[in-house]
Formats: C-alpha cells, structure tokens, sequence
C-alpha cells in the first residue's frame, strides 16, 4: 500500500501506525533516507521523516506530507528516531517515537496535536540503561 517512491521517503517506508478519524484513515509512518556520501548513518547522512499519509477507501491515498524531519527532533537525537505510534486522548491526538541519543541512549519522545498535522515536542522519557535504541 505504501511505497518508498517520494524524496522524502526514497530508501524505506519504516513502521508505524494509524488512527480513523470520521470517515478517513490517517497513517503515520517513517520515511526513510540515506545520503550518499562518506556517513556512519547514526549521527550524520540519514533522514527519519514522520510522514503522513489519508485515505476513505484504503485505495485512493493522499499525498504524503511530512510532518516531522531530522530538524524538528530534539539536538540530542541522532539520525535514529523512528516508528511513529498515534493515538487520541482526552480531546488531543499523542505521537511517541523510538529514539537513539547522539550518546547512544535510547529514549521515547511524546509529541502533541490538535489536528494530525501539526506536531509540538511534549517530552521525552529516557532510562538507564536500557539500550541505545527504543521502538516499538
């Protein structure tokens, strides 16, 4: 159903989730991207897109919207932040994503939204020693 085809997912459609939504299906999945180039793909030269795509009729899709880049992760993340998890509550929509920290922690980061588009940081929950990477 979904394919890396777009620039912003060209080298994988990674996990995720969905929600319904009234008469539509939203999914959220992470796009992602290698550079080409000298890169470890852990701190430099990798893209993980929260991307988002809708459908009535789980034929017919949207155009894919990316909704969170490389950019709007916290600093201390590296390019690790994946397998967007979304669901409603209490009136506002949650996102988690798995994350690796640039100091090879992992760790959960909880986004906020009102509309399934627009995504605010909320926190993110970290433990010791648990491993360098969390997802779902």
């Amino acid at each position: 159903m979904l394919f890396p085809d777009s620039p912003d997912d060209a080298d994988g459609v990674f996990s995720g989730s969905a929600v319904v939504r009234g008469d539509t299906l939203y999914l959220f999945y992470t796009g992602n991207i290698e550079q080409q180039g000298d890169f470890d793909y852990i701190t430099a030269g990798r893209g993980a897109n929260t991307i988002l795509v809708a459908t009535k009729d789980g034929v017919t899709m949207s155009e894919k919207k990316v909704l969170l880049r490389k950019s709007d992760y916290p600093d201390y993340c590296s390019c690790h932040v994946r397998d967007p998890k979304v669901w409603e509550q209490g009136g506002k929509y949650r996102m988690v994503l798995g994350a690796r920290t640039l100091d090879d922690k992992g760790c959960v980061l909880f986004y906020r939204s009102h509309d399934l588009e627009n995504w605010e940081f909320e926190k993110q929950v970290r433990t010791a020693d648990f491993g360098y990477m969390w997802h779902k």
